[in-house]
């Protein structure tokens, strides 16, 4: 009993400094809350938490009034902290850049003129020759205007990250080629509490700015930034980004507007051309006949369709490429301009194909249809016949207009087609496309269900498939019987088994007078009684209760019960009957007397008496405890651990994230 006082004593103690000792640690060493740190915690990458004043971290000052986010360590152990510049309140001794807007939700971008400087060394640590051979160079890579670029060095950046400080010095400057300011910017600052730089990457240069690419560029600057050698540093960085701007294809092709702000849409005539090989993939004589069999699709549907080829998407990803490929053409139909548009590029950053769907027609373009249509042209492509690659996509776009999916059956019918529906005697009723049966067995459920047939007189089919071709699984089944011939009479009575994908799924129809006679009760008795053969993979099984079952249905309006249901009543009855006996004997239990056990000669005396009272032992009953004693065991654990976000190059990368315009940047940076 001492011992438990003392470990509850013990646990008292432990709980109250819990409590007390956090506050103490915190007013001692990270300040109140006017002066220090308040919550927070490290999270593997940084000290995240609500700043209320400053800290220090390993003898360094972190934060102070001017910071008002969370931050990282970087691979040397120094923190960084993030600043919201949206949120950015400068101090009186903490003044915002002299470029920076002095109304941030008024700002407009304007574009910077051609005569602009280039490399704004605010850092001053180049010389004026060194700033006109970097200038120099920066108009050599851009002359072609499909980029921007930029050098930027400060001293500070006014308690910004370093990369929202550059995203911010571009995007206020106005920098930026094209639509969608494409271009970059290094940016260096030279903070001795903070050195280190940011490459900053707009538009379309983020498209090809990879992290791979950006470790590699980074990994010949810095070591030449840390020696002190920014002249090199710098012009080795502007060789690698001019070479991956001409390899990149950052220039506008011929057909993109000047400016997308101003562009209105012109039709294209209906003799333009509807396929484009700029890459050359195709013969003269594959072109035309691609030519006739959009001509022909769309003739038939009222729908747009092109195919274009190019060996550079220009740092538009495949999709976007497309579709700017059929807008800015003049491509589509009707006011809403409607259309399909294929892209097989040869880009060796964006290899593949892409596409463009209209609206009207995008519920045809399910996940599935892509998937399968990709699935087939990029085999195609694979086997080396761009031809037979853009031929089987435009069959796939015929049929999702005409028949719904990209690979209907066989038997399926156009929409543009004239169809009658006709009784056909002479298709089979058991037609084993999956192959799941014998031939044996075919012949016997097929005999089976004439007889069933003619003396019910309804039409009773059994079909196997390997897939439903992308149809929902009941349109498909009532689409197979309707369009195979199948039923009896004016309202084609009949019935209908589809198992698909080896037996894996089924499906039954009615139609007419079967349909009738199946209540939903006689519909849950069917599936249930031909589930658990499915399941053991007894097929042919299955299908012969099934005829068997609704042979009784139909005569009688009852489906019966299969053997195993009448077992599980049997199994939940013998249930019933021993949870009630095991109550009863609880009971019973439960009123016995436990015997007191008489050790001395007295317990024996009967009272008042000289008379001794009779010893005997009566058995009552016997309980049996089963106590489990696991064998000790030697248990072990591995710690877990988690690291920051740099990659093996060494680099901070960013595939997207927003300056204080909102506009969206990618980019890479390291500590110096």
């Amino acid at each position: 009993m001492k011992r438990i006082v003392r470990i509850l004593a013990l646990i008292s103690a432990v709980l109250m400094l819990s409590v007390f000792l956090p506050s103490i640690a915190l007013a001692d060493w990270w300040g109140d809350g006017d002066d220090g740190w308040t919550g927070g915690g490290n999270t593997g990458d940084g000290w995240t938490g609500t700043r209320m004043g400053g800290g220090w971290t390993d003898g360094d000052w972190m934060g102070g009034d001017d910071w008002m986010g969370d931050g990282y360590w970087d691979e040397d152990g120094n923190f960084h902290p993030y600043i919201d510049a949206t949120e950015y309140v400068p101090q009186d001794d903490d003044e915002l850049p002299y470029w920076y807007p002095e109304d941030l939700s008024s700002w407009t971008f304007t574009p910077a003129s051609p005569d602009a400087p280039r490399v704004v060394d605010d850092a001053d640590i180049l010389s004026d020759e060194e700033e006109a051979m970097l200038r120099a160079k920066i108009a050599e890579i851009t002359a072609d205007g499909s980029a921007d670029v930029v050098i930027f060095t400060d001293n500070s950046t006014h308690g910004f990250d370093r990369s929202v400080y550059a995203a911010d010095f571009y995007d206020f400057g106005g920098y930026g080629a094209g639509p969608d300011h494409t271009g970059f910017c290094l940016f260096i600052c030279m903070d001795p509490n903070a050195r280190g730089g940011w490459c900053c990457t707009t538009g379309r240069a983020r498209n090809i700015y990879t992290e791979d690419i950006a470790n590699r560029i980074d990994d010949e600057l810095y070591p030449l930034l840390k020696q002190g050698r920014y002249y090199d540093g710098f012009i080795g960085w502007l060789n690698d980004i001019g070479d991956l701007i001409a390899r990149g294809g950052l220039q506008l092709p011929d057909w993109y507007p000047e400016s997308i702000h101003d562009w209105e849409f012109v039709p294209a005539a209906e003799t333009a051309p509807r396929v484009t090989d700029d890459a050359g993939l195709f013969t003269p004589e594959e072109e035309a006949s691609l030519e006739a069999m959009i001509k022909s699709v769309s003739e038939k549907t009222g729908a747009d369709i092109v195919v274009f080829t190019d060996s550079s998407t220009h740092a538009f990803d495949t999709d976007a490429y497309a579709s700017d490929f059929f807008k800015y053409n003049g491509y589509g139909k009707g006011a809403n301009r409607e259309g399909f548009c294929l892209l097989i590029s040869k880009d060796p950053y964006f290899p593949g194909i892409g596409r463009f769907v209209s609206q009207s027609y995008a519920p045809l373009y399910s996940e599935a249809a892509e998937y399968a249509i990709n699935s087939a042209v990029k085999q195609e492509l694979r086997t080396g016949s761009s031809f037979a690659a853009a031929k089987t996509w435009i069959e796939c776009v015929d049929n999702m207009l005409c028949k719904g999916v990209p690979f209907p059956p066989e038997w399926y019918p156009s929409k543009y087609d004239q169809f009658t529906r006709e009784h056909d005697a002479s298709a089979p009723r058991v037609d084993d496309r999956d192959g799941i049966f014998t031939a044996e067995q075919v012949r016997k459920l097929t005999e089976k269900a004439a007889k069933i047939s003619k003396k019910r007189g309804v039409d009773i089919v059994i079909h196997t498939t390997g897939k439903t071709y992308g149809y929902e699984t009941g349109h498909y089944a009532e689409a197979y019987y309707k369009y195979n011939g199948y039923g009896y009479g004016n309202d084609y009575d009949g019935a209908l088994l589809t198992l698909i994908d080896g037996g894996d799924f089924s499906y039954e129809s009615f139609f007419g007078k079967a349909n009738s006679k199946l209540s939903e009760r006689n519909r849950r008795l069917l599936e249930e009684g031909i589930t658990p053969l499915i399941v053991e993979g007894n097929y042919y099984e299955a299908a012969n209760r099934w005829l068997s079952y609704l042979n009784t249905t139909l005569l009688t309006g009852h489906t019966p019960r299969t053997p195993g249901v009448w077992g599980l009543r049997g199994l939940l009855a013998g249930l019933v009957s021993l949870i009630a006996s095991s109550v009863s004997s609880a009971k019973a239990k439960r009123s016995m007397v436990t015997v007191r056990s008489a050790y001395e000669a007295n317990d024996h005396l009967v009272r008042d008496s000289f008379r001794l009272d009779a010893l005997r032992d009566e058995y009552t009953h016997s309980t049996t405890t089963t106590v489990y004693s696991p064998v000790a065991r030697e248990s072990s654990s591995s710690g877990g651990s988690s690291s920051g976000g740099s990659s093996s190059g060494g680099s901070s990368y960013s595939g997207s994230y927003s300056g204080s315009s909102g506009t969206s940047h990618t980019g890479s940076g390291r500590d110096f």
